[in-house]
């Protein structure tokens, strides 16, 4: 995993995030050296980045060489350390990039918070989670890691169905890419299309008119953009839908129903965090692998 590429990834997320070197396989937590962290871990330690790159835990903390070392232990010191009202460290995750780096990923939390800030930060949490599991896991292919993001999103959001469209802003067209398992077998359209332009849709092509989520949650009420079911389609009670930017083009929607409650604030903040993050990590892949392919090609014309 090239560590560049999961830095700048880390620096988007609103956990708080350190990225670590160590020297060798022996060398121990103390001596591991700060190469990166995110704005979060700033505030919520109150220490400046520029404070920490390039310094040994051991530097920062020097009470954690005369005990067992623990990052609980270490992080709650920094936080509290801040001068900011007591915290506790709470979803503490730590793995190894690879032989050399090293990556802590937590929130730091009020245990008196509010059920609504319990939701939010366990919602945040299993984000965080996916897009992790996303960056480290290989994928065979583009449509590969979309899939496997699209359906962690559904269970993200408790959704029964979904679907990904890619958006050309040029055409104003919309190409099928994903959908929900088993929601082509539960939809009798006679004619099922994977191709529509913008002028075509009704409601759900609202998200790219005004390029912002939007969210539906009595689907069957009247709306007057709501052009009705085409004859077969699968039963929708509310729906959520999101826009996907890079470099403010507009380049895909994820659209999600039957939530077993209505759609909220909290379900579009997190998936759109969640599916930008994704199409970030898979460009930015796709361009480290074309890097990859030139430096080979380049290599191969030397040798």
């Amino acid at each position: 995993m090239n560590a560049l590429f999961f830095k700048d990834i880390l620096s988007r997320l609103p956990s708080s995030d350190a990225l670590f070197k160590r020297a060798s396989e022996d060398d121990q937590p103390t001596g591991y050296t700060f190469v990166d962290v995110n704005p979060a871990f700033e505030t919520f330690t109150g220490l400046s980045r520029s404070d920490l790159l390039g310094r040994k835990i051991s530097q920062i903390s020097p009470q954690a060489l005369t005990s067992i070392f623990s990052w609980r232990d270490f992080y709650e010191t920094l936080v509290n350390g801040s001068g900011q009202k007591a915290k506790q460290i709470s979803d503490l995750n730590c793995f190894f990039l690879d032989d050399c780096y090293f990556v802590t990923l937590f929130n730091a939390t009020n245990p008196s918070a509010s059920a609504f800030d319990q939701r939010k930060l366990k919602k945040s949490l299993e984000r965080h989670q996916i897009l992790v599991d996303s960056l480290l896991k290989t994928f065979k292919d583009r449509q590969e890691q979309l899939d496997h993001s699209f359906h962690e999103a559904l269970k993200l959001t408790d959704s029964q169905y979904g679907y990904i469209y890619l958006y050309d802003e040029a055409q104003e067209e919309f190409t099928l890419n994903s959908w929900t398992n088993g929601v082509m077998a539960n939809c009798q359209i006679v004619e099922k299309q994977t191709r529509y332009r913008l002028k075509e849709t009704g409601i759900w092509g609202e998200v790219v008119r005004q390029r912002q989520p939007l969210i539906v949650n009595h689907f069957e009420d009247y709306h007057p953009l709501k052009k009705g079911y085409p004859t077969g389609h699968v039963h929708l009670k509310n729906f959520m839908s999101i826009p996907i930017f890079s470099d403010d083009q507009l380049v895909a929607v994820v659209g999600l129903g039957n939530k077993n409650t209505d759609y909220d604030d909290i379900d579009v903040y997190e998936l759109t965090m969640l599916m930008n993050g994704i199409w970030v990590s898979m460009e930015k892949r796709e361009i480290q692998t074309r890097i990859n392919e030139l430096l080979a090609r380049n290599q191969s014309m030397f040798n």
